[in-house]
């Protein structure tokens, strides 16, 4: 009963610290992202920045995708196997879900590339989108992960934060107003970015290291994939305006809507 209560008390200063930090990285976050948007839509030409938009909204969709839902179930399984001391589910979850969605971005990555190669006229956002798939959704599964181990500031700082941040000093500081150049750039922090975020996750379950994986891959699609639909039907209504608009009026159209959307 002690030992409970102690847990308990313990449990509820870690929610309440990861609370307090992400009250306090997330509006940091967002002023950042909307910092680099505002700069980049003056920066780049209209259909460039309709470019950027379309490749990033149109990833982070196909993101939510191939997550499969592990986006958001992760942090509820984790705490739980945690809770449970029970160390081998909790190590076959983490190395069989990362397989799973990696191989689902892929999958879905070839086919907007074969998609881009029959239909020219999106090849360069089917493109972009294609090769920021993998990072967004990897980056998706580490942050849910390091949630369920209550290290919320961890979780979003590399892409919520640095990313941003470091987009918009290259941006300012090398005066980029190349479209190309610009999603060559986000697309290479965000994967060293995402490398180091895998390393402090690795870090973090050492623990692990030990314990023999067993696996339960039908339970967790069980909780995982309603997850992965709800979030879809909401979060992805804050994407999907942009896709459908650069697709049906095209990329000159979509530049000052998302601008005029963040806005």
């Amino acid at each position: 009963m002690a030992e409970a209560i102690t847990y308990s008390l313990s449990l509820r200063r870690r929610l309440l610290r990861a609370m307090l930090s992400a009250a306090g990285v997330l509006p940091v976050g967002l002023a950042l992202n909307y910092a680099l948007n505002v700069a980049l839509a003056r920066a780049l030409p209209v259909d460039g920045y309709g470019l950027f938009a379309y490749a990033q909204s149109l990833a982070s969709l196909l993101s939510l995708v191939a997550s499969m839902g592990f986006s958001f179930s992760m942090m509820r399984l984790i705490a739980t196997y945690q809770a449970r001391a029970d160390m081998a589910l909790l190590r076959g979850l983490v190395t069989t879900s990362l397989a799973l969605i990696s191989l689902a971005a892929v999958a879905i990555a070839l086919v907007l590339l074969t998609m881009g190669w029959v239909l020219p006229e999106y090849r360069n956002g089917l493109f972009w989108a294609a090769m920021l798939l993998l990072p967004l959704t990897v980056s998706l599964w580490r942050e849910s992960s390091m949630r369920g181990m209550h290290r919320t500031a961890t979780a979003i700082l590399p892409r919520q934060v640095f990313l941003p941040l470091l987009t918009l000093i290259g941006v300012l500081a090398l005066g980029m107003d190349d479209t190309a150049l610009v999603l060559a750039t986000f697309l290479g922090l965000l994967i060293a970015l995402e490398l180091v975020g895998l390393l402090q996750l690795r870090k973090t379950l050492d623990f692990l290291a030990a314990a023999r994986p067993r696996r339960a891959v039908r339970k967790w699609l069980g909780v995982s994939l309603p997850m992965g639909l709800a979030a879809l039907a909401t979060l992805g209504i804050n994407r999907w305006d942009v896709v459908v608009l650069a697709l049906v009026l095209g990329l000159d159209a979509a530049g000052p809507y998302a601008a005029a959307a963040r806005t």
